[in-house]
């Protein structure tokens, strides 16, 4: 079966076939970080808020609670199958190395690694016919 074929015959099955154990994956890790970033961020609000709310801690609190929603927006989109679900996370990602810069944190390898690693992931989805 060439490259050709099989993207065919991935995208002649209904829309609500079954999809991979890693596209499936996939979506729960993007919730789950996403659920995890949204209360980071509620928690540094708080946190903010009991000690006297600072510039840092407000914007800390700020971009936890931005990058939370952008990933969980990232599962659903991911979830729906939709190939955009690439350019938010790159989007994303950039916007937390930006942020990072802006704060004079320094490069984060960390986020830029695992980026990386889920931006390759959903090419392969790509690849394999699951995102369109």
């Amino acid at each position: 079966m060439t490259k050709d074929e099989s993207i065919q015959q991935a995208n002649d099955r209904p829309p609500g076939a079954a999809k991979s154990q890693s596209f499936r994956s996939l979506v729960m890790v993007f919730t789950i970080f996403g659920a995890f970033g949204v209360l980071a961020g509620l928690i540094n609000l708080l946190g903010a808020f009991s000690s006297g709310l600072s510039s840092v801690q407000w914007t800390d609190a700020i971009f936890n609670l931005v990058f939370g929603i952008l990933l969980f927006i990232c599962s659903r989109v991911l979830a729906k199958g939709k190939v955009l679900v690439i350019w938010i996370f790159g989007g994303s990602i950039l916007f937390s190395i930006l942020y990072s810069s802006l704060m004079e944190r320094g490069f984060n390898f960390v986020i830029t690694a695992v980026g990386a690693l889920f931006i390759w992931l959903l090419f392969k989805l790509k690849k394999q016919g699951e995102l369109l």
